[in-house]
């Protein structure tokens, strides 16, 4: 599975279910905003965030995550911060299966998290779309460094 967002806070209500998906021999990458990255101020003029707040908000929830999750003989976990502003989040399970689904939000500019568009995609029904949300995922993730 791979888990992208700005803040990751809905990500770390699910650290029960993802610690049971990897006993199930799932391997998870987790990706956020760089809390002390140069671009934390850009994108907390681009979301109206407050960048202090937003900072923490990130920090908190990837230490969370990180301190949960252990990767295991059967699943493992990876967390990265990218210090870019985002322009998608996404929860994508199968990447590299036919059964492939993705879900993209949208981060659009000045408009709360709440109202921005969500829609989901398969690799069966979206081949091309999936496969481009999956490149620029793969692309910040090769960029993004190691929590």
């Amino acid at each position: 599975s791979i888990v992208v967002g700005v803040t990751l806070d809905t990500m770390v209500t699910l650290v029960s279910t993802f610690e049971s998906k990897m006993k199930q021999g799932c391997s998870i990458r987790f990706l956020a905003l760089a809390p002390d990255g140069e671009a934390l101020q850009v994108a907390a003029k681009y979301y109206a965030t407050e960048p202090t707040f937003t900072a923490t908000r990130i920090k908190s929830n990837l230490i969370a995550i990180a301190s949960r999750l252990k990767s295991t003989e059967t699943g493992s976990v990876e967390v990265r911060v990218l210090d870019r502003v985002f322009p998608t989040g996404y929860f994508i399970t199968d990447p590299n299966s036919p059964k492939g689904q993705m879900i993209v939000q949208l981060y659009l500019y000045r408009i709360d998290s709440e109202d921005a568009p969500l829609f989901e995609l398969s690799k069966s029904d979206d081949a091309q779309w999936f496969a481009l949300y999956l490149r620029q995922f793969e692309r910040a993730w090769n960029d993004a460094t190691a929590f």
